[in-house]
């Protein structure tokens, strides 16, 4: 049994990153967290997907704004930020999903988002969650920030951020039977390991259980009978 509790923001309190950004993403979490929780999310949920990332840009925007009390001024998403050079010497133009300049910082973020199997406490997660949560940082390590220098502040922070929703396709009998501190510690555990040595251990994480939404699979259209349950989902973030 875990001892973490639902709702609260951990930090990795390694020494590293900035008052600012704790606070930013402790704010920003607490206010996804109700979004996700909401009545009107869950009947969006259930009347339509699993959410990917560019339908819930508008909730985090939302969730930004409320979470700083509006003390940003704009937020651009998909914004073009040239990518490092390749083997020919030129380097590509890429994106990044958000970006935002918030006190003294500018925010270049990935999201991603992912489904871990709410019944799976048992066994790791599929790689396809440690690959979602990698490339949110690889891509960002990729980024060429001196590009867009006139619009940045002096400290720039790199921030991905994964989304993990518990779900199953298959009705699981209670909530009581799902330790979902210990679910969400087992994907911790498993996203921070890399094969390849680099550092991707997150900096914050929180997750949250909810009452069962039943919805559809990416690829059952809407409007077809509901095929998958979610139970709650986890957040990681990590300051780079």
């Amino acid at each position: 049994m875990s001892q973490r509790e639902a709702g609260i923001c951990y930090y990795n309190n390694s020494g590293q990153g900035s008052t600012i950004t704790r606070e930013l993403v402790a704010n920003l979490f607490e206010k996804l967290e109700e979004h996700m929780s909401s009545d009107y999310f869950r009947d969006f949920v259930s009347r339509s997907r699993v959410p990917n990332e560019r339908e819930l840009y508008g909730l985090f925007v939302r969730s930004l704004l409320e979470s700083t009390n509006s003390n940003i001024d704009h937020v651009a998403t998909e914004f073009q930020v040239q990518r490092c050079e390749g083997d020919d010497g030129v380097g590509t133009k890429g994106r990044v999903d958000l970006f935002f300049n918030y006190r003294s910082v500018s925010y270049l973020v990935e999201l991603k988002v992912g489904r871990i199997n709410a019944r799976g406490e048992d066994r790791d997660p599929k790689k396809r969650a440690r690959k979602i949560w990698k490339t949110a940082i690889q891509q960002l390590n990729d980024l060429t920030i001196n590009s867009v220098d006139g619009l940045l502040e002096k400290k720039i922070v790199k921030l991905p951020i994964a989304i993990y929703f518990f779900d199953s396709t298959k009705l699981v009998d209670g909530h009581e039977s799902i330790d979902f501190g210990n679910l969400h510690d087992r994907i911790c555990s498993f996203i921070e390991c890399d094969e390849d040595g680099l550092d991707i251990k997150p900096d914050f994480h929180q997750f949250r259980d909810i009452p069962h939404i039943d919805t559809r699979l990416r690829k059952t259209n809407v409007g077809e009978e509901c095929n998958n349950y979610i139970y709650g989902f986890s957040f990681f973030g990590k300051q780079m």
